[in-house]
C-alpha cells in the first residue's frame, strides 16, 4: 500500500472510537489523514472522492468495530469506457 495510505489507515486506526461515535455503518473518505466525506455507500464515497482527489490518493473506508479492510485496485480499462457508468465503476473496482 502506498505510503500516504498507510499514513490514512493509520490515522483512521488511531481516531476508530472517534470515528465510531460519528460515523458507524457509514464510509469515509480519508484524505491526508482527515475525513473529508461521510457516506452511505462505498460507491457514492468513490465517486465523490474521485472528483475531489487523484486515484490512489484517498482511503475509502467503512467505519465498523471490526477490522475489515477494502482494497480497491482502480485502474482505467478501454474495456471499461463502453460500458454503461454503474458497470464501469465496478469493472474498474474488480481491477479490469
Amino acid at each position: 500500500m502506498p505510503d500516504n495510505l498507510n499514513k490514512d489507515y493509520s490515522f483512521y486506526e488511531k481516531n476508530r472510537k472517534a470515528l465510531l461515535n460519528d460515523y458507524e455503518g457509514r464510509y469515509i473518505v480519508i484524505y491526508k489523514e482527515r475525513v473529508v466525506g461521510a457516506y452511505d455507500t462505498q460507491l457514492d464515497a468513490i465517486e465523490a472522492a474521485r472528483k475531489k482527489f487523484p486515484l490512489g490518493k484517498f482511503l475509502v473506508q467503512l467505519v465498523t468495530e471490526e477490522d475489515e479492510v477494502i482494497v480497491f485496485n482502480l485502474v482505467r480499462s478501454p474495456y471499461a469506457q463502453s460500458l454503461p457508468v454503474s458497470q464501469q465503476k465496478h469493472h474498474q473496482a474488480v481491477g479490469g
